[in-house]
């Protein structure tokens, strides 16, 4: 969700009344990474706000609202504020800037755990478990790791930032939905996984 764009408000409020109506669940996952960027503390306050309440926003374990982040990490200190003011959030960025270790001790700690958008493969490269073993090893055992589930990734827009390609993904849905959570080594200290479906065409999810 970008900071400003003009829908946003409008759009919310429809989703969360259809939502509500059809007993889905929707959460807030703010971006850093587009123009116009970053978000003001006091407006995501407000939204916090006004839909957490709702009963058809998601709340991990059934408990506390889950929150996510597209980047931001240089902003990672208005995240303490944020939780200060809207009292019982679950915080799950996806700080990919930063390394996972870095990345879970930014803005000391706030982070209730990270998620990792990369989910495809680069280029004609397989994919691997690399990368989700380095956050699983980074974090410690009251956090968790969400993990990005996506069957494929290209885009062609040329006026966002002139890209336009497609990534390898014949058999990657296989490969993180049937295939996975993956086992666990015993020393492990990831509490648990959660998986987050991406769906990325030219970058609109």
């Amino acid at each position: 969700m970008a900071a400003t764009d003009p829908a946003n408000n409008a759009s919310l409020a429809l989703a969360f009344k259809a939502a509500e109506s059809l007993s889905f669940r929707l959460l807030f996952s703010f971006d850093y990474s587009t123009p116009g960027s970053p978000w003001k503390v006091d407006d995501i306050v407000v939204l916090l706000r006004n839909f957490t309440s709702s009963p058809a926003y998601f709340r991990h374990e059934g408990n506390l609202p889950l929150v996510s982040a597209v980047e931001g990490a240089k902003n990672a200190d208005d995240w303490v504020t944020i939780k200060k003011k809207v009292d019982g959030l679950f915080f799950v960025p996806d700080w990919a800037s930063l390394d996972a270790d870095k990345a879970v001790k930014a803005a000391k700690g706030v982070a209730d755990g990270l998620f990792n958008v990369q989910a495809w493969p680069n280029g004609t490269a397989d994919m691997t478990t690399d990368i989700d073993r380095k956050y699983l090893a980074a974090l410690g055992r009251d956090q968790v790791y969400m993990m990005g589930v996506s069957p494929w990734f290209y885009t062609n827009l040329l006026n966002f930032g002139g890209t336009n390609w497609l990534w390898k993904g014949d058999g990657l849905w296989d490969l993180r939905c049937k295939s996975w959570p993956f086992s666990l080594d015993d020393d492990s200290h990831c509490s648990w996984v959660i998986h987050y479906v991406l769906g990325r065409e030219g970058w609109c999810d």
